[in-house]
């Protein structure tokens, strides 16, 4: 029983694989510039402000993992535009989409369980603290 190419070591370590094809090469370019242009729109919306302290902070990190994730994306793309053979390597996408999704899990961990804690301890702490005294003006 002999594996299809895409599961071999020798298509994902190999240092000059064949080209894309080009419709998947197109592919993967669309892919890494949304991703990038997503990226500077959560990074825009970021500093536009409008927005609550807890989410600038996701649309900060939103924005900084797609633009990584972009730039990263399009030099790899370049180096096999241009057939730089060490810098072919398929495992170096592996490692980015390893690493994009490993990312976009934190931030999604930070919406689903620190914010909602977060606010928690800031409705206890207003609870709490329209007791106290207060300065006389």
């Amino acid at each position: 029983m002999t594996l299809p190419p895409t599961l071999t070591s020798a298509y994902w370590l190999s240092l000059n694989p064949p080209p894309f094809i080009p419709v998947f090469g197109m592919i993967i370019l669309v892919t890494f510039v949304v991703l990038l242009v997503l990226g500077i729109a959560a990074q825009v919306a970021y500093l536009r402000g409008g927005f609550d302290k807890l989410i600038r902070r996701i649309l900060a990190r939103i924005g900084s993992v797609l633009i990584t994730a972009g730039l990263v994306g399009l030099l790899l793309y370049v180096f096999e535009f241009e057939r730089v053979q060490i810098l072919t390597i398929r495992a170096a996408y592996l490692v980015l989409f390893v690493w994009f999704v490993w990312e976009i899990w934190k931030i999604y961990w930070y919406v689903a369980k620190d914010i909602p804690a977060i606010r928690q301890r800031e409705r206890e702490h207003y609870a709490f603290k329209k007791w106290l005294p207060k300065k006389k003006k």
